[in-house]
């Protein structure tokens, strides 16, 4: 899970009453719960919304759940099950694409899927009355 992912995961189960957390502040308490040295493992280039190269983390599961938990037991767990639910393959919520490249992808899938099913849809109309009666 990217740290923006996180961020944006991690502002989705705030509640109203509560800050919204940006990117520039949870990159900056990454060094403190993984140290330096294990932090830098993780480092990342990800892609802005105009596909250019940002600062950020690529963490797998265990430093996820480690960066969740410096928020909350409560975050740490809903990480931890997001994570687990992306392992499995069947994610429940749907990413933002983060990049041009991306958005277009996830528009040329859908608009695939929403012929396949246009045409299923057409295969299964039942045939007109007028066809049944001379």
């Amino acid at each position: 899970m990217s740290s923006l992912e996180m961020v944006e995961f991690i502002n989705s189960q705030r509640g109203n009453d509560e800050a919204y957390l940006q990117h520039k502040h949870f990159l900056a308490k990454v060094p403190q719960v993984l140290g330096e040295d294990g932090s830098a493992k993780f480092s990342a280039n990800l892609p802005d919304a105009y596909g250019r190269d940002r600062r950020g983390y690529q963490f797998p599961k265990r430093e996820a759940c480690l960066m969740a938990m410096s928020y909350s037991y409560e975050l740490q767990a809903k990480v931890f099950d997001r994570m687990t639910e992306l392992e499995e393959g069947r994610p429940n919520t749907p990413t933002i694409p983060q990049s041009l490249p991306e958005a277009l992808r996830l528009a040329a899938d859908l608009a695939e899927q929403n012929g396949k099913q246009a045409l299923l849809i057409e295969q299964q109309k039942p045939a007109s009355v007028s066809q049944f009666h001379p």
